[in-house]
Formats: C-alpha cells, structure tokens, sequence
C-alpha cells in the first residue's frame, strides 16, 4: 500500500484592514504584516514555501509556480528564519524578505523584522 504525502499548509489569516500593499524591488518586498507573504507553506520537501504579494514583478528570480519564494531546509538559519517571519506575520510588524537575485528558485537570503 503507498501511502500520499501528507502536505501541511500554514494560512495566515487577514487580521489588519488593507491600507497598503507590499513593495518589492529587485531583490526585496518589504510591507508590514501579511502584505510582504500572502500564504506559508510547509512543503513535503522541507523547505518553506512563500507566496509572495501581488507586486511581485519587480523581483529578479523565477517564482515557483509563478508565486512562491523559497526558504530552503539546508538555509544556515532556517529555524531563525521562520521564526522570524512568523512572528512578523504575528506581530504586524514591518518586515522583508530579501532573495538570491537571479536565483531560479526566487531563494530566500536572509528576514528582516523591524522593531517599529
């Protein structure tokens, strides 16, 4: 008997009124709250899947499906890093997500999390 993988997704829910969207650049979107990530996705391979806000066109990698940035399990701070944006998302703080440029995966570099 084959068993199918088990998926586990994270929704995070909409909790502050819409005022402002993220802004991406080239190698970053930074927003406040869930502007910067519209859904995090425990994905089967370990690695966290991002689905990134609509002004995502800016950003120079290639979008898994179109949408996802990644944050890979091997990342040297990945538990770091998904705390961290959980507790940006938590939180509605202002924060970012920077990327590998160029990255054919649209990698996560590094999180930033604002105090303000």
């Amino acid at each position: 008997m084959q068993c199918k993988p088990l998926v586990t997704a994270l929704m995070i829910g909409v909790f502050a009124p819409m005022t402002a969207n993220a802004v991406c650049s080239v190698g970053m979107c930074e927003g406040i709250g869930e502007q910067v990530v519209r859904t995090v996705f425990l994905h089967p391979s370990g690695d966290i899947w991002l689905k990134a806000p609509a002004d995502k066109a800016a950003l120079r990698c290639t979008l898994v499906q179109g949408n996802y940035m990644i944050l890979r399990q091997g990342h040297a701070l990945f538990k770091e890093s998904y705390a961290a944006i959980l507790t940006a998302l938590a939180t509605e703080k202002s924060w970012g997500v920077r990327i590998l440029e160029g990255s054919p995966i649209c990698e996560v570099d590094y999180i930033i999390v604002n105090a303000k």
